[in-house]
């Protein structure tokens, strides 16, 4: 259970100071808002232990080890979520929210990863600030952007150990330009939203990856993220003061492994496919698809079906530019909110007999434009998978037998064009 504290100078100064009260020297630059485990900090040659609501202090290393989480809120507003075995420096880190220009975030990661939502500093001085690691320097724009510097402790999706580098991925939305800058030896670039990169030394620059790396957004033992482990934004707030009660009412949780749940509801045939996991010869229909009886429902709406035991994902871009997938369930733009139901990693049964399935649907008003669904193959053999999209609710759809998808392949792009009042389209382009 997450705890808040509030601190003051006149009262509870014996057993307070002990665990949270900040040295004479440092101001205080941020509390603790969450910690699973044993995370730590290093100040002035002693370690601290770290719990809910302990002040972080300019210079402090921040580690935690096998299985520990911590999520800390700086005074800027800003959020860093650090991943279990990591170490993260407090270089600089100056806030004074009076106009006067004294700001500065510096930071170096000295191992493993964590994510972070960024805060008042740096969205108009981009100078003010940055992340160090091993390969590169990160200066931000004003985004949610998550890093891994990999040593020989990184895996991918089959357990083979990754090419040790900086990892990286630009999640957004958030407040400011919704980019990073990515800078060593070779230069800089430029990444934006939605864009994953992997930079193999500090003399070679940013390699754009089709997908992010599990192990970037907390693929703990095999299970890819959901939504119980992401970063919540929190509701804006002009103060730089850490007591004050208007900050996050709701902490985010730790980011902790979660379990995979399954869903066991009848299924109701009305697409053929073959027990290969190839779909059977199946003609394009707009006329009343039946979607099975799994996920929610709604006027714009994606499902994907399939036998093996492959983990595919569904994906859902937006005509806004935001992206649905199993590393960022929810999306909320314009009127409307667009949501997986869950991510099916292929091993469960879903609904007899053996239909393994994912939905992306909208609920609320969604904004007019361009839906573009398409499916990855994350893991598995070859495989060819039944995707059914409506712009309606169902009153009209069209089902695709998807080609035959290779490992890691991407499909095309079955799209829904949608505008209120008016008959969906559903076009088909390249990925």
């Amino acid at each position: 259970m997450e705890q808040r504290a509030k601190f003051s100078c006149l009262a509870g100064l014996g057993l307070m100071a002990a665990i949270a009260a900040p040295s004479l020297h440092a101001a205080p630059a941020g509390r603790v808002l969450a910690a699973a485990g044993a995370p730590t900090a290093v100040r002035d040659g002693a370690e601290i232990k770290l719990s809910p609501g302990v002040v972080i202090e300019d210079r402090d290393v921040l580690s935690t080890g096998p299985g520990a989480t911590l999520q800390v809120r700086f005074t800027d507003d800003s959020i860093v979520a650090l991943r279990e075995r990591s170490q993260l420096r407090i270089d600089e880190y100056r806030f004074e929210d009076k106009g006067s220009g004294a700001q500065r975030a510096f930071f170096s990661l000295v191992k493993g990863g964590f994510r972070t939502l960024t805060g008042l500093i740096g969205r108009t001085r981009h100078d003010d600030y940055k992340v160090s690691t091993p390969t590169a320097t990160i200066g931000i724009r004003g985004t949610h952007f998550a890093l891994a510097e990999c040593q020989q402790n990184c895996r991918a999706g089959d357990g083979s150990l990754a090419p040790d580098g900086l990892y990286g991925s630009v999640l957004g939305p958030a407040s400011g330009t919704n980019r990073i800058a990515v800078a060593n030896a070779a230069g800089e670039t430029l990444i934006g939203q939605n864009q994953h990169f992997y930079v193999a030394d500090s003399q070679t620059g940013p390699k754009f990856l089709l997908e992010p790396p599990g192990f970037l957004l907390d693929r703990l033992g095999g299970v890819k993220p959901s939504s119980s482990a992401k970063l919540a934004e929190a509701g804006s707030a002009s103060r730089g003061d850490i007591t004050a009660e208007s900050r996050v009412q709701t902490p985010p949780p730790p980011l902790a492994q979660v379990s995979q749940a399954t869903i066991q509801t009848p299924f109701i045939a009305t697409q053929g496919v073959q027990a290969s996991g190839m779909s059977a010869a199946l003609s394009v229909s707009e006329q009343a698809v039946q979607f099975q009886p799994v996920g929610s429902s709604g006027l714009i709406r994606g499902q994907l079906v399939w036998l093996t035991s492959n983990d595919l994902d569904l994906h859902l871009r937006l005509p806004g530019g935001g992206h649905v997938y199993y590393g960022n369930t929810t999306v909320t733009q314009g009127g409307g909110t667009f949501k997986l139901d869950r991510d099916n990693l292929g091993g469960t049964i879903n609904v007899p007999p053996n239909k393994r399935i994912e939905n992306i649907a909208s609920s609320g008003t969604p904004p007019a434009g361009t839906y573009a669904f398409y499916v990855h193959n994350f893991n598995g053999p070859s495989v060819s998978p039944v995707l059914t999209v409506t712009g309606d609710g169902g009153v009209t759809a069209r089902t695709h037998n998807v080609p035959v998808l290779a490992p890691r392949a991407v499909s095309s792009n079955y799209n829904v064009i949608y505008s209120p009042g008016v008959a969906p389209v559903y076009t088909t382009t390249s990925p």
